[in-house]
């Protein structure tokens, strides 16, 4: 007869586990406590600066171009329950500016930041409450290159967080990281005690080959980014409704 093994949790663990759900509980207990009343809402203000290059060579044509950008997103965040819940108020593209040359056949075409059809677009999706961490979930939205029309076009990756780890044509942002992080996080404590701020910043860069119309084409992406995030926790009700 084989003999039953016994599994026994370390009381540190298991206590630990108890804990996890109801350290918001205890935050806003302590600040209660201390005279001073928890958060009944946040400010949120997530800036994001970007630049970058792309290039596509393949047959006869080819394409080569460069970007710079900033975008900003500014809303708010109320607890519900165990999670929180986000509301924008506005995002903006405040600079922007794109390059792009493509040859094809001999002929040499030059856009300009008013010839690019498409923008560069913040999407804040939501906060994540994991166990004692908040994690952003936000994504720039991608263009299609070339912007000419003189290829075939494919997306040109723009910033993500490792929440978000996007795809693109079959290209995981997060596994081309190569420099930096792009987790974008901060302990849930830090919001009840004050303002918190913090900055990010990494670089991203993909190439590869591409069987297109029976020949080869080389696609080459690269971008650097800065991120700075804002939360300022407000006691008082606001003076005009959020939604």
């Amino acid at each position: 007869m084989a003999a039953r093994r016994e599994h026994h949790i370390p009381p540190v663990l298991t206590l630990a586990a108890l804990l996890i759900p109801v350290i918001p509980f205890l935050i806003a207990l302590l600040l209660s406590a201390g005279g001073q009343e928890a958060p009944l809402w946040w400010e949120i203000v997530l800036a994001l600066k970007s630049e970058g290059e792309y290039r596509l060579d393949g047959g006869e044509s080819s394409s080569r171009g460069r970007f710079h950008f900033k975008l900003s997103w500014a809303g708010w965040m109320e607890k519900d329950d165990e999670d929180y819940l986000l509301y924008r108020f506005k995002s903006d593209l405040s600079d922007w500016r794109a390059e792009e040359t493509a040859t094809s056949s001999g002929a040499t075409s030059v856009l300009l930041t008013p010839d690019f059809l498409e923008k560069p677009s913040l999407d804040l999706k939501y906060i994540l409450r994991r166990g004692g961490e908040l994690h952003l979930n936000f994504l720039v939205k991608w263009i299609d290159v070339p912007q000419s029309g003189m290829e075939d076009s494919r997306p040109l990756l723009f910033p993500s967080s490792e929440e978000n780890n996007q795809h693109g044509n079959q290209v995981a942002y997060n596994a081309c990281i190569a420099k930096g992080s792009n987790r974008v996080a901060l302990e849930e404590k830090e919001i009840y005690a004050g303002p918190a701020a913090r900055k990010f910043a990494w670089e991203w860069k993909h190439q590869q080959w591409l069987l297109e119309q029976q020949h080869n084409v080389f696609n080459s992406q690269t971008h650097r980014v800065e991120v700075t995030l804002s939360i300022i926790p407000h006691r008082d009700p606001p003076e005009s409704p959020r939604r």
